[in-house]
């Protein structure tokens, strides 16, 4: 079996650093409003709507009655918080 070995890009700290004095010198300029707009498609799906990007699908696998053909929202949860503790890992 092949070894696989991944890099994973560099984070620019001195411009995280920057980040960080800024936000705490004129904090209100780094407040963050985050909205969605969830609509649902018909039966167990529904399409979320975040600022211009694609929608994220979400569905219900069939023994829930849903078609399964997109992540439940559970795993969508479990997603989130994964790159959440990915990005603060990286940072």
């Amino acid at each position: 079996m092949e070894k696989m070995t991944k890099v994973l890009e560099q984070i620019d700290v001195e411009g995280l650093k920057d980040l960080v004095k800024k936000a705490e010198t004129t904090p209100e300029n780094y407040k963050i409003v985050s909205k969605a707009t969830t609509v649902c498609r018909g039966g167990f799906l529904n399409e979320t709507y975040v600022r211009d990007l694609n929608p994220v699908v979400i569905d219900e696998p069939c023994h829930l009655f849903g078609t399964n053909t997109t992540p439940n929202p559970s795993e969508h949860v479990l997603a989130a918080l994964g790159a959440c503790l990915s990005v603060g890992y990286m940072a």
